[in-house]
């Protein structure tokens, strides 16, 4: 079984990398992110978790094995299959594992293709399994509410403005700067 892939990038698709290794090319599932921040012909090393079928065979790939354990535990969840799961990964890990365990279905169900229901039983099914973890934007979830609550409102998905919120300089703390650094960097 294939437990890890190291190799050059040949192709990207919207999904899924192309990766060569001794002279065979595997196609790997990765999150977008990952498509986006790798270049053609570079090395990249994944862990892989394959899915066998009858009528498919697929591997998905992560850049650490936290990630791979939580998709493995999205899996786990009846509803989910492996392609939402790596659609559910392709939103900031910790702002989904932040969003189960605080129940905030709004932030769950604006991920493309994750209903409500699903949501509410991703909720139920994982929210104590889940070590609860810090944002990488520290205390932004409490102290930005206001600008996440506006700029939600303006038509930004909440994931997307935590994220980008994450990359705020230190120096901006008034609510008018830091919803101009966001529009600017949008």
């Amino acid at each position: 079984m294939i437990a890890y892939l190291k190799g050059t990038v040949l192709k990207k698709n919207e999904k899924s990398l192309i990766v060569a290794n001794q002279g065979l090319g595997y196609e790997v599932f990765v999150v977008s992110e990952l498509i986006s921040k790798i270049g053609l012909e570079s090395t990249v090393e994944l862990w892989i978790h394959p899915i066998i079928r009858e009528d498919e065979w697929s591997l998905y790939g992560f850049d650490s094995q936290d990630q791979m354990s939580f998709f493995k535990q999205l899996i786990s969840v009846s509803g989910i299959g492996p392609k939402m799961g790596i659609e559910i990964l392709s939103a900031p890990l910790e702002l989904v594992q932040q969003a189960i365990i605080n129940e905030d279905l709004a932030v769950l169900t604006a991920i493309k293709g994750l209903g409500k229901k699903t949501a509410e039983r991703l909720v139920l099914e994982l929210k104590n399994k889940i070590t609860p973890v810090k944002l990488s934007l520290g205390n932004a979830r409490a102290s930005h509410q206001e600008v996440i609550e506006a700029l939600v409102g303006l038509g930004y998905e909440k994931y997307h403005v935590v994220q980008a919120l994450s990359t705020l300089p230190e120096s901006l703390t008034e609510t008018e700067a830091i919803i101009r650094f966001f529009l600017k960097n949008q």
